[in-house]
Formats: structure tokens, sequence, C-alpha cells
């Protein structure tokens, strides 16, 4: 197919966008208008209004900042710090909130830009590169209004906007629909991890002793980590393998919706560890905020599996472990002891040494307990992980197709059948 070479105007010409006042400590209370801040902002078109417990009070914004209320609909996009260009759309649970700093809203204000075209092209390496531009310049990346008052954007007929709007917005609803699936395994899983081995709620009519402090079901022993894990680091060199695809677990993947990325040899710069069993992944980077994947390995895979070396590999010593495990490292007892050992000047670069972790104490059922927990669960863990492999490749492909489409690179009506099929061969989710 020969390019088509769309028009490319200014995005001041058609867009409305502004960024939040520079609101200060002394001005926070602790309810009435909430503000967005740039950790509330998820990699993955999302908004966690639990990140942040900012505010100002309902007089001040009716007095001072009703003109920064968020719509619904808007496109927020932040605009400092190493998260710059993290882009989400608000949809209604979201408000009531206002803007602050660092972060620059969004909507289309012309009839001739339809406005899922523009969270399509904000999101494109077209709109991406520009802002690199800008940000990469100075010592504390960022960018601001000023910038985006020079910066061009691309723009088809209207017709091709919303055939374009249409294709993307069929892959996010697929990526959604698998990632609330996957949040709902995730609590189901905890809920039944902490009735078995918090509550011992299946146990309460048994006899309970007292172990080393602990109130315990009798016959459960206390243990420490390393008698039922091993830690792999067992590293890869990418630049050294040829022609296979590689399944890359990373911490902007985790942070980009837990969709690990599809990658070839050439594009990873540097070593990671190889991933060869069923395993459990637990980031070290900044234990403060937890990041925990489960990854189930498949010898029929043509793609290798591998994750960076910020990842902890916890692989279980027997199969019977596995489902009990996946629990533990995610429950409060083990995420407050991992993060108390946590070493570094500051916050955004502390970490945990894995061989610290090995020492950690467990209370431990009897094998017959780990055996039945495991058939209550185990549908749960390969479903999420299904889903996340399928992530994984829809991720890829809404990413690949962005900037192709926008630029006119690839033929419409071919994406869209395409799209279809890749929509229409996924199998119905089991009953959970």
């Amino acid at each position: 197919m020969k390019k088509i070479n769309y028009p490319t105007v200014k995005i001041k010409d058609y867009v409305f966008f502004q960024e939040g006042p520079g609101l200060r400590t002394y001005q926070w209370t602790k309810q009435g208008m909430k503000v967005i801040t740039i950790g509330m902002v998820t990699k993955e078109g999302n908004i966690d209004i639990s990140f942040t417990d900012k505010h100002i009070s309902l007089d001040e914004f009716n007095s001072k900042y009703k003109h920064f209320a968020i719509e619904e609909n808007d496109i927020v996009i932040t605009t400092s710090g190493v998260s710059y260009g993290k882009i989400s759309k608000i949809k209604k649970e979201h408000l009531p909130m206002m803007m602050n700093t660092s972060v620059i809203r969004f909507h289309s204000n012309s009839t001739e830009l339809d406005h899922d075209y523009l969270y399509a092209y904000l999101r494109s390496s077209h709109f991406k590169n520009q802002i690199d531009g800008y940000a990469l310049g100075s010592a504390q990346p960022n960018f601001g209004p000023s910038h985006i008052n020079m910066m061009d954007m691309i723009l088809p007929p209207m017709s091709i906007q919303k055939r374009i709007s249409s294709i993307i917005n069929s892959l996010d609803k697929q990526i959604e629909i698998k990632q609330k699936i996957n949040e709902t395994l995730g609590e189901m899983i905890m809920t039944l991890y902490k009735h078995w081995f918090v509550d011992f709620g299946p146990f309460q009519d048994g006899e309970f002793v007292n172990l080393d402090n602990h109130i315990i079901p009798k016959g459960w022993v206390i243990k420490k980590l390393s008698d039922v894990v091993n830690i792999s680091t067992k590293s890869v060199n990418p630049s050294k393998l040829n022609d296979i695809s590689l399944r890359h677990y990373s911490i902007p993947a985790f942070d980009s919706g837990m969709s690990p990325s599809i990658d070839l040899p050439e594009e990873i710069k540097s070593n990671k560890y190889l991933i060869e069993k069923d395993t459990i992944l637990v980031s070290k980077l900044n234990p403060a905020t937890p990041r925990i994947w489960t990854v189930f390995h498949k010898e029929e895979d043509n793609s290798l599996q591998v994750s960076s070396t910020e990842f902890i590999h916890y692989i279980p010593k027997d199969k019977k472990y596995f489902s009990w495990l996946n629990g533990y490292l995610r429950s409060f007892d083990f995420q407050s002891e991992f993060i108390s050992y946590a070493t570094g000047s500051t916050n955004s670069r502390q970490r945990v040494k894995p061989n610290v972790t090995k020492e950690f104490e467990i209370i431990l059922p009897p094998e017959d307990v780990l055996e039945k927990f495991n058939k209550v669960v185990s549908t749960f863990y390969k479903l999420s992980g299904k889903n996340i492999n399928t992530l994984s490749s829809l991720t890829a492909t809404r990413d690949y197709l962005i900037p192709r489409l926008i630029s006119g690179e690839i033929d419409i009506p071919e994406v869209v059948e395409k799209v279809r099929e890749v929509i229409s061969n996924e199998q119905p989710e089991p009953s959970v």
C-alpha cells in the first residue's frame, strides 16, 4: 500500500489544553476537592484515586479554582520528572477532581477533531517524540503549555479519524477487560489466602498450639523462607540471541498494566534474568510500591521469558508450595518485613537485598493443607497467567498500530479485519 500523507496542523488550533495551578503546602486539607497528582496517573490509561489524599477546601476551590475542574473524558498527561508523558483518560468515577501543576489536560475544541482520535494521537510516537525533544533538553525533564503551542499533530479527515478511533478503542476495551479480570482474580486469591493462612478459618474446630509465641493450628511448623524457595539469578545476554522474540517482564511493563512487552533481542540493551520455571517475581526496587508477577513457564513457547534484574525470582522447591507462596509474597506479613529491609538514600532508589529475605520466618501448614489450597486456587492462577500473555499481545498490537494508522502507513480495512480476528479469537473466560 502507498503511504497516505495526511495534513499536519498545530495542536493549539484544534485542542484545548491547560496545566493546573501551583498549589502550596499550606493549601492542602484532608477533605474537600481532590487534587490530581503525577502519581495518580498510571502508565496504562488509568487513574488511581487512592494514591493521594491531597485536597483543597471547597470554599477555596469555588472562589479561585473552578476553571481548573477536570471533566469526564478529559485526557491528562504528566509533564515533569522521570515519569513525564504518562497519559490517562478521566472517567466519571474519578470525579470530582481539579488540576494541579505538572499535569496537563486536553480535549478537542474543534468539530474537525474527534476526541478519541486525539487520545490515540497523544499516545503515538509522533507526539511522544516531540515532547521528548523538549523534556530531555533540561536537567529536570519537563514540558509545558508553551511547548505544546509549538507542537504539530497529524490530522486525517474526520471519517478516517473515526475509523482509527474505533480500531484502537476496540483493543483498549479488550485490554481493560483482561486487566479487570486479573484484578478480581488477585483479590479472590488473597481473600482465600487470608482466610486459610492468617485467620485459620477452615481449621477453627481443630486444636491450636503456642509455638514461639505464635498461636497456630497443631501440626503447623515455623520455618525460614529458604526452606521452601530458591532464588534464581540465571542471566542471559539478549545481544547474543538470534531469531527469537523475548517476553520481557520489566518495571515499566508492570507499571503499564502488568503486560510484559514482546521485544527483539537487539531492543534490549542489558543482561536479563532468565525465567525457566514457574516463578514469582518480586521487585526489590522501591518496595513501598509492590510489584509482584506470577509467571508460568511454557516449554512450547517460541519465545524466551526474561525479566529485569530488579526482580527477585522466587521459585518454589516443590510445586506443592506454589499457591501458598503466591499468597505469602503478596501478604501484609511479607510486605511489611520486606519494606523494613530497604536500603538507599532516597525513596526513588531504595532496594532490598534478595538473600536477606531467605531468613524471613514463615508459618508453614502441613502438606495436605498445601495440596488442598493448590486445588482451590490453581484455576485462578492459570487463568491469570493466560490473561497476562493475552494482555502482552493485545498491548503490542495496539502500540504497533497507533503510529502506523495515524501516519497513513497501513491499510485501514485490512487492519479492521485483522483486529476483528484477534478479538474474536479470544476464548470466553471460564466461570470463577
